[in-house]
């Protein structure tokens, strides 16, 4: 005996609906889609997104892959974005990691630049802005990643 399968389309609709579908949305989390260009496009949107009267002030993660990108990356926002950049990744020492972490924690760094390496175990109540400089991984990493902010 053969079952044969039909693979449909759902609408949105369909998939909220659904009973038996994750339920990850989050009521107070807003979700942002830019598709830019080149990176020099997405170094100018981030810019313009931190400078921003709604996010000037608000601790901030901003994603990338690499660790040569956070380097560079926070190195180039340094003198541009207040409150204090820096970057984090696997490759650092142990101690400047938690350094990085220990000021974010407290307040005195406003924007990390991170690798995924970043984030776990991080319970820090005002993060209001997260940033992925390029498309996640994995729909697990990106989960995990927007997570990191609107907690209460």
């Amino acid at each position: 005996r053969r079952v044969l399968f039909r693979s449909r389309g759902f609408t949105l609709q369909e998939l909220l609906t659904e009973p038996l579908q994750p339920q990850v949305q989050r009521t107070n989390l807003t979700m942002d889609v830019k598709c830019l260009g080149d990176e020099h496009s997405q170094e100018q949107e981030l810019i313009k997104i931190l400078r921003s009267p709604e996010h000037h002030t608000e601790s901030t993660v901003v994603y990338v892959w690499k660790k040569a990108t956070a380097d560079i990356l926070a190195k180039k926002l340094r003198n541009i974005i207040r409150g204090g950049v820096k970057s984090y990744h696997g490759g650092m020492l142990p101690g400047d990691r938690r350094l990085v972490q220990d000021a974010f924690m407290a307040g005195l760094t406003r924007v990390v630049i991170a690798t995924m390496a970043f984030g776990m175990g991080l319970d820090k109540h005002d993060i209001r802005t997260v940033v992925h400089f390029g498309i996640p991984k994995s729909i697990e990493n990106y989960i995990q990643e927007t997570g990191r902010a609107g907690r209460t």
